[in-house]
């Protein structure tokens, strides 16, 4: 089933678990053109949307990056095998990029209006933080 983790919904206080099957990422377009990909669940007691996360075409970028370092390093581990700590550090160093990436587009972009490629519909979008 892949990582989940316990949420409590901001409106209705109610708890359950987020994973895998239970987030969606939908694909917007801000008011300057650019397209932004936000990732979100539903509170299943009452339906509210709470947004947790956002990419643009660069931290895409950099997730690939810390993906494509994150194999070398299991590539060690499948052999039972201590990774460079070179590796290592390349590692962190691009999960933190990546997550500080991550930061300055919530923070840039919270509380923003965006259209829903699909729907076209407009939403105002407040991160839960």
């Amino acid at each position: 089933m892949g990582m989940e983790i316990d949420a409590i919904c901001e409106n209705c206080k109610e708890k359950f678990k987020v994973n895998g099957s239970t987030v969606e990422t939908t694909t917007f377009k801000t008011h300057d053109g650019k397209i932004v990909y936000i990732i979100w669940y539903k509170c299943p007691k009452c339906g509210k949307i709470h947004y947790i996360q956002i990419d643009d075409d660069n931290s895409r970028k950099l997730l690939e990056h810390s993906k494509d370092i994150l194999k070398k390093v299991m590539v060690y581990n499948s052999k039972n095998q201590t990774p460079p700590k070179k590796l290592k550090n390349q590692l962190d160093k691009a999960r933190k990029k990546l997550s500080n990436a991550r930061l300055e587009l919530m923070k840039q972009y919270h509380g923003t209006e965006f259209k829903n490629i699909q729907s076209k519909e407009e939403v105002k979008i407040n991160f839960s933080l």
